[in-house]
């Protein structure tokens, strides 16, 4: 039989008696109570170190809980919103003296046993120098409020770090020693959120080649968006939106069955612009509170039917895109009828017809009947200005635009909607509107893509220069 060089031998021995050492001292670690240690394998030694330094953070971390007690319900033209401040939370901790040891590495099955560990002196280190960060924000939230100047963003700061320690810490803080100071600046951070106001403006429709598609404006109040970031985000709808500048359009895709439309969101709030190693914190800690709001499709939707001739015959259809229609209704004499289409004969047609969709008299109207009158022919492929574009024009006001168009259109001069509401939409002009300052940017020609703007005098090829704003399309009579 064949000997094993010496060396070999002597190498394995020393191989296993390292790693016997390795799994001795992670062994020690485990059990020291002057540690804080935990234990992770991985494919790779790199890996392993941050599974386990992972498991050490969540072993030292928190989960910090607080309710308010406060509960405000507060109505603003149409808006409402209701909230409790709420906030969940786990601490980020900074643990310097973090350290590895590696206790087992096979090759077989690749892999790697570490240990992350810190000292309890070690910890307690790290933990005064977040005692002494907090506490120089502390001084400077103090010297901003001596200076009347709002130190919202230095608060929110402090609280950030309050989290990246175990331990509780202690500050003075309006005037007062406080034992745990996280308590009181979180207190602040939700009365400043409770103090933030979210008001909206009747919703627009969108020109987003979708139907449903509206953009409702918001604004806040009594917020600091110089320094800090809000955003809303309701999730029974899939839409949410950041503001800037207090203001905000929020894209909703939806098709109402009512003008109101009750939307259950979140206001939520951070720092603009954290420390860079307060960035993961700052987004775990972002401070909410719960806002119902009501859409207002006042402006927006409408009800209309349209009356055709045919052959001794008229036939009322309906016109309510894009509301969800869930019953028709025409009245007429002392008759009731809820044909999707009504047919009446032209020898006993009523004076009045009126219909009503989804029982709603705010979605009613009603028509007179003129014997003989037959759909108008109207062609503006001369592209030539017409009378009521040209009043338009003078119009840029949202408000005083739309009160114009509701007037022509309950005398039966103009429909409006959509895109998808006309055969031939080449024969539309097309209204822009900025849904936030609620002022028409451009009124274009009726044509196909290529269309002449007359408040610009320019020409647009096709609808993609005009992204972000509201179109109305209309076809005068």
């Amino acid at each position: 039989m064949t000997k094993a060089p010496l060396t070999f031998i002597l190498t394995v021995v020393l191989l296993y008696t390292a790693g016997a050492n390795a799994q001795q001292s992670c062994e020690m670690l485990l059990n020291d109570k002057n540690y804080h240690s935990a234990q992770a394998r991985g494919e790779t030694e790199e890996q392993a170190r941050i599974l386990a330094a992972d498991l050490l953070l969540n072993q030292l971390s928190t989960v910090v809980t607080s309710t308010t007690e406060t509960r405000t319900v507060e109505s603003n033209e149409g808006f409402q919103q209701i909230f409790t401040g709420e906030t969940k939370s786990t601490s980020k901790l900074k643990l310097q003296g973090l350290k590895y040891i590696t206790c087992e590495s096979r090759r077989r099955d690749k892999n790697t046993t570490v240990v992350a560990y810190i000292s309890r002196e070690d910890l307690e280190k790290s933990a005064k120098a977040v005692s002494k960060q907090v506490d120089e924000y502390l001084q400077l939230i103090q010297s901003k409020e001596q200076l009347n100047i709002n130190p919202i963003q230095d608060i929110y700061a402090a609280y950030l770090y309050t989290h990246t320690t175990p331990y509780p810490v202690k500050g003075m803080f309006k005037g007062k020693i406080r034992e745990n100071v996280q308590i009181h600046l979180r207190n602040e951070l939700t009365k400043h959120l409770a103090n933030v106001q979210v008001q909206t403006r009747p919703a627009m429709q969108t020109l987003a080649g979708i139907e449903e598609q509206f953009a409702i404006p918001l604004s806040l109040q009594n917020a600091q968006t110089a320094t800090l970031r809000y955003s809303i985000d309701c999730p029974g709808h899939s839409t949410q939106t950041i503001f800037k500048n207090n203001k905000a359009v929020l894209p909703l895709i939806l098709r109402p069955s009512d003008v109101t439309e009750q939307m259950r969101c979140q206001l939520s709030y951070t720092p603009k612009q954290p420390a860079a190693e307060l960035s993961d914190v700052a987004e775990s800690l972002k401070l909410s509170k719960n806002v119902t709001v009501q859409a207002d499709f006042s402006e927006t939707l409408s009800v209309d039917f349209l009356v055709r001739t045919q052959n001794n015959y008229y036939l009322l259809t309906p016109d309510a895109s894009p509301i969800s229609v869930r019953t028709i209704e025409w009245s007429f004499a002392d008759q009731t009828s809820t044909e999707q289409i009504l047919r009446i004969e032209k020898n006993n047609a009523p004076r009045e017809v009126t219909l009503t969709i989804n029982g709603q008299p705010k979605f009613s109207i009603t028509k007179t009947l003129q014997p003989g009158a037959e759909p108008a022919d109207n062609d503006h492929a001369d592209a030539e200005i017409h009378p009521k574009a040209v009043q338009l024009k003078k119009l840029s006001d949202y408000g005083a635009l739309s009160s114009q168009l509701t007037d022509w259109k309950n005398k039966g001069t103009v429909a409006m909607g959509q895109k998808t509401d006309f055969q031939n939409p080449d024969n539309c002009w097309v209204a822009l509107i900025d849904p936030e300052t609620r002022h028409m940017k451009h009124l274009l020609t009726p044509g196909g893509e290529m269309r002449e703007d007359i408040i610009s005098n320019k020409t647009y090829n096709g609808f993609h220069h005009f992204k972000g704003l509201v179109a109305i399309w209309l076809e005068f009579y």
